[in-house]
């Protein structure tokens, strides 16, 4: 579920405080005017950081094109390696 609009840093820390009090989701959810997926999306996403696939994987490859970049070479064997096995199992 996507970031409601309107949630504020400001909102995550205080529903990460709250959580840490002991409040359960629907309390921090009601005082937010969120419903309980938004609370549990925004804690989940608080508390366990992405870790971003390191260069030479098809994930990375995605992200350089994502973010405008030339690829690196590892990137690039990554998604020349990938192409060929799917022609394979074609």
């Amino acid at each position: 579920m996507p970031p409601t609009k309107g949630t504020t840093r400001r909102d995550k820390l205080d529903m990460m405080a709250r959580r840490a009090r002991g409040e359960k989701l629907a309390t921090i959810a009601a005082a937010h005017g969120v419903t309980v997926q938004t609370v549990r999306y925004h804690l989940t996403r608080e508390s366990a950081p992405r870790v971003l696939a390191p260069c030479g994987t098809l994930a990375a490859h995605k992200r350089h094109r994502r973010r405008g970049e030339q690829p690196c070479l590892p990137c690039l064997d990554a998604l020349n390696a990938a192409r060929r096995q799917k022609r394979a199992a074609a």
